[in-house]
């Protein structure tokens, strides 16, 4: 059994079988059959199932007397190629903004919140403090850029429950990382435990601190 292929200068492509044939069936393009005519060409595929009964008519927009009707299989990959560019930029685009998202997320979720406490009973000195943590907000550098979140220092209400801390100072981080340069190296935090070590503390500051 073979199978025709007749090409027609149409805008239409029709694909009818069988409702009795089996499942699958493989064809693949077999010699020229006939002369070319004008506006139509005949092609002839060999079917290796012989039960199942196709017509097939591929219609291109041009088709010139004489002319060589495309392939099929050319058609296929050209499409092919054209689908699969399309999702590769889909796919990148999808990804440039995932990416996106999750920066802007681990940027939210990433802060560390810390709160120190001092017992300073002298006013001149609780004022001297204030001004060491005023002059960190202003000066705290890190690779030359100013890398704590946010940093300030008030007095407490005198409230019994304050346990005689009176000064509390509150700063923020983006990692743990930033807030142990922020012990260890920062010069402008240098300043500040300068200064409270010079106030002569009964004790250290009370230091928490936690992630959001």
């Amino acid at each position: 059994m073979r199978l025709q292929i007749y090409w027609r200068a149409s805008t239409r492509s029709s694909f009818v079988s069988s409702p009795n044939s089996p499942a699958g069936v493989s064809w693949t393009r077999g010699p020229e059959q006939g002369p070319t005519t004008a506006g139509r060409r005949v092609e002839s595929l060999p079917v290796e199932c012989p039960k199942r009964t196709l017509c097939m008519e591929r219609h291109p927009r041009t088709i010139k007397s004489g002319g060589t009707a495309p392939s099929l299989l050319a058609v296929a990959s050209k499409n092919l190629a054209k689908n699969l560019a399309r999702n590769e930029r889909e796919i990148d685009n999808i990804l440039d903004i995932s990416g996106t998202y999750q920066q802007e997320a681990e940027a939210m979720a990433s802060y560390v919140n810390r709160i120190t406490m001092f017992k300073v009973p002298d006013p001149e000195n609780q004022k001297r403090l204030l001004d060491a943590y005023q002059a960190l907000a202003s000066n705290q550098q890190k690779g030359g850029e100013p890398y704590i979140l946010s940093a300030q220092a008030s007095l407490t209400k005198g409230d019994p429950r304050c346990r005689g801390y009176t000064v509390v100072a509150q700063t923020g981080f983006a990692s743990l990382d930033d807030m142990k340069y922020y012990d260890t190296e920062c010069p402008a935090h240098a300043i500040v435990k300068k200064t409270a070590g010079s106030l002569g503390l009964s004790e250290p500051p009370l230091v928490v601190y936690y992630e959001l």
